[in-house]
């Protein structure tokens, strides 16, 4: 696995900076390299060339005999770094330095074993002969390891220290992510309260961080505008509605003819209705603003869920359903128990309400290592995977007509009551049907 800030901006443009340096070093040392080497192999040339001139001058002045005398005297005077001289006679036999002259004259390159190459220069004479100056590039050998070993040198101080840098510079720049990163989380599980902490160093991520508070501030305040909205509507919507009802209940208790009387009903019912869904729309919205605490204490879930069985089994079968129980005894979980008592209420009226008759409907509990799974599942029409996410949103329906029962906010409410608590709620396929899992984890 890569590590982290080896991904990072910072990082690669260390790198990248790394790399350019590099090219530049080898680059500049090849040119220091050539540059001198080119001008130190000149400089033996020029000192062979030198030599040699010396030498023929003596050669077509005084002979053959001459030039042996002259080099014999070169050879005793510097006789560890001086030059080589070689004589070659018509015969092949040499004298002197044994190197094996070329058969074209001029200038050559003569490899020895375990010694650096010679530079030499061979010039052919009168008869046959052919002399040979040559000199070591011990020198220029030296040079070229020095050279080598110098830039290495570098470029390996240079990879460490900006590797060192850049993995400073990308730690640094990875703090600063994490601390926009919890804030992005905190802020999508909907604490938008939540604000990045500022340093007081002014760079740029400082510059981001007010810039993203500001933001924050401005979406809550937006936010809270919209959520007081809806509850002042739904609130003032309460007591026309209530009025309404004290008069259909005025109403129901006078004797009517029997169509109008199931007008009445219906009219009831249908008001019944639009007061749940406008408690449920307050609810929502007291969740997602967080103003309504949770009373976290000891909630007897095996008891609530034989209690809602006991509740919602006449209903169901007035629906010609089955609603069945299995729950462990001794399931207990912390919590508000209003809010766990609505939120498992909900998935059971949804269950009911959305399913034809002959579907059975089931209740189950049970511990688990990671925490006690609650199971609402029926073996129904089930929701499609596409559809799953959606129908968690509020007032959405899978019957898109809207001719089905019920406000399209019974998911919706429950998926916040869990999230509010820190469950996890997933919708599955039940095959057939939909079963809806909720962990309460452990704490």
């Amino acid at each position: 696995m890569a590590i982290r800030w080896l991904k990072t901006v910072n990082f690669q443009f260390a790198a990248l900076s790394t790399l350019v340096f590099t090219v530049f070093t080898l680059l500049l040392s090849a040119f220091i390299y050539y540059t001198v080497s080119a001008g130190m192999e000149r400089e033996l040339r020029d000192h062979i060339i030198s030599e040699t001139a010396q030498l023929l001058g003596d050669y077509y002045d005084s002979g053959s005999d001459e030039l042996r005398h002259d080099i014999v005297e070169r050879r005793e005077r510097a006789p560890n770094s001086r030059l080589k001289y070689t004589l070659v006679n018509d015969q092949g036999v040499t004298v002197f330095d044994r190197i094996e002259l070329p058969p074209i004259a001029g200038w050559s390159y003569i490899s020895r074993t375990n010694a650096p190459e010679l530079l030499l220069l061979t010039t052919p004479l009168e008869g046959g002969f052919r002399l040979g100056v040559a000199a070591s590039t011990r020198g220029l050998s030296e040079f070229s390891g020095a050279i080598k070993r110098s830039t290495g040198l570098m470029i390996t101080a240079v990879l460490f220290f900006s590797l060192a840098a850049g993995a400073i510079l990308s730690s640094r720049f990875l703090k600063q992510v994490e601390r926009l990163r919890n804030i992005t989380e905190q802020v999508g599980a909907q604490s938008l309260s939540a604000r990045i902490p500022l340093l007081g160093v002014g760079d740029d991520f400082e510059q981001l961080a007010v810039t993203i508070n500001k933001m924050l501030e401005r979406i809550e305040k937006l936010v809270a505008d919209v959520q007081n909205v809806s509850v002042n509507i739904a609130h003032d919507m309460r007591t026309p509605l209530g009025r309404l009802r004290q008069q259909l209940d005025q109403l129901e208790g006078l004797e009517l003819p029997q169509e109008a009387n199931e007008l009445l009903q219906r009219a009831i019912c249908t008001l019944e209705e639009t007061m749940g869904t406008f408690a449920a729309l307050m609810r929502i919205a007291e969740m997602e603003s967080g103003s309504t605490g949770i009373e976290r204490e000891p909630v007897d879930l095996s008891t609530l869920i034989a209690n809602l069985h006991e509740t919602y089994s006449a209903i169901a079968e007035d629906n010609g359903q089955q609603l069945s129980c299995n729950a462990t005894s001794g399931l207990v979980v912390q919590g508000d128990k209003a809010l766990i008592t609505q939120m498992l209420a909900n998935l059971i009226e949804n269950a009911i309400t959305h399913n034809c008759a002959g579907v059975a409907i089931s209740i189950s509990a049970m511990g688990q290592a990671e925490g006690v799974e609650v199971v609402v599942a029926d073996d129904g029409l089930g929701i499609s995977e596409a559809l799953r996410s959606e129908v968690l949103k509020p007032f959405f329906q899978v019957d898109r007509s809207r001719q089905s029962r019920g406000s399209g906010l019974g998911l919706s409410l429950a998926a916040r009551i869990a999230e509010r608590h820190g469950a996890a709620m997933e919708l599955a396929d039940n095959a057939p049907g939909l079963a809806v899992r909720i962990l309460f984890k452990r704490t």
